[in-house]
Order: C-alpha cells, then sequence, then structure tokens
C-alpha cells in the first residue's frame, strides 16, 4: 500500500469518504489515468526523436 502523506492517506481517504463498499473502482480509474499519462508520454518522445529535421539540413547545404 503506497502513502501520501497531506494529512491523510488518499487510500484512506477514498475508502472512508467515497467507497462505500468493496469496490475499487476510483483506484482503477487512477492507475488507469497514470498508465494512460506514460503511454502518451512514450508515444510523444518517440514522435520528437523520429522526427526529421529538412529544415535545418536544407538551409546548411
Amino acid at each position: 500500500m503506497v502513502i501520501i502523506y497531506c494529512g491523510q492517506s488518499i487510500y484512506f481517504w477514498a475508502n472512508q469518504k467515497i467507497m462505500r463498499g468493496e469496490s475499487n473502482t476510483l483506484i482503477y480509474i487512477i492507475a488507469a489515468v497514470i498508465v494512460l499519462h506514460f503511454i502518451v508520454g512514450f508515444i510523444w518522445l518517440a514522435y520528437k526523436l523520429n522526427r526529421k529535421k529538412d529544415s535545418d539540413t536544407s538551409k546548411k547545404k
């Protein structure tokens, strides 16, 4: 269990305030946002690294 301390842990807050049952929906949503953030970041990084720089090379020649 990961505890981020800001007065209360997020896990404790989620279980006490939002989740009344045994559902882990909020945790799954947060995990999905984090995973999607990494996927988009890696795609953007690959795009930036593989982009052609024809405007710089054509001006030098």
